[in-house]
């Protein structure tokens, strides 16, 4: 699939969740705002991330395969 997301709790802190999105092969079309939501019974909380590309740099041999991905990684944290 295009776009993966895997959810992890903390082992410390059980009311810690973190997301990782990966996006493969990233192309123009992926670039933008992606918008995390979390909601339970004390609410809602949202977090942005924006994916943009970056010009100038010059990408290594074995990026530029087929396997290429981009993750992001944020975390949202609501303090209640």
């Amino acid at each position: 699939t295009k776009h993966t997301v895997i959810q992890t709790r903390d082992p410390l802190d059980k009311w810690k969740l973190s997301l990782i999105l990966t996006i493969r092969n990233v192309s123009d079309k992926d670039l933008g705002i992606y918008t995390c939501e979390s909601t339970n019974s004390l609410g809602k909380t949202t977090a942005n991330v924006r994916v943009y590309e970056i010009t100038g740099i010059e990408l290594e041999q074995y990026n530029q395969a087929k396997k290429k991905a981009s993750v992001i990684n944020t975390n949202v944290t609501s303090q209640n």
